[in-house]
């Protein structure tokens, strides 16, 4: 990750940003978990053992995260409102697979909430512009 004019808009230690070194922050995370869960532990002042870091790196692992009954909403399937093979929570697990759903319509209104907050908060996103 590198470090950005984001992190000096950042109000004390609130909040964490993540930017990516490449364009595409999910595929940068994805790429180097472990040092994205490291980051996000030093950030909440937490050190844990390497078996401890091994296994969320293992639980967070995108065929682990899919499989996981309690994220992919399975009670939803059997009460009848997703139906069964239909997609679950986690789809392809890639970054831009929302672009199979949305339309040229929610893709505008998205985009326009989008640097409506921006704005009100001070903060571009690098690599990302609406």
């Amino acid at each position: 990750m590198m470090v950005t004019p984001l992190q000096k808009k950042r109000p004390a230690r609130h909040f964490l940003i993540l930017v990516g070194d490449e364009s595409n922050l999910q595929a940068t995370v994805a790429s180097d978990i472990s040092s994205t869960v490291r980051k996000v532990s030093e950030f909440f002042g937490k050190d844990y053992s390497r078996e401890q870091y091994d296994s969320l790196v293992k639980h967070l692992d995108i065929e682990n995260f899919r499989n996981n009954k309690s994220v992919n909403y399975d009670i939803l399937k059997h009460l009848g409102i997703l139906k069964t093979g239909e997609a679950g929570f986690v789809r392809k697990g890639k970054s831009g697979g929302w672009e199979d759903y949305f339309t040229d319509e929610l893709n505008q209104m998205a985009n326009g909430w989008i640097k409506k907050h921006q704005e009100e908060i001070g903060i571009h996103f690098p690599n990302f512009s609406v």
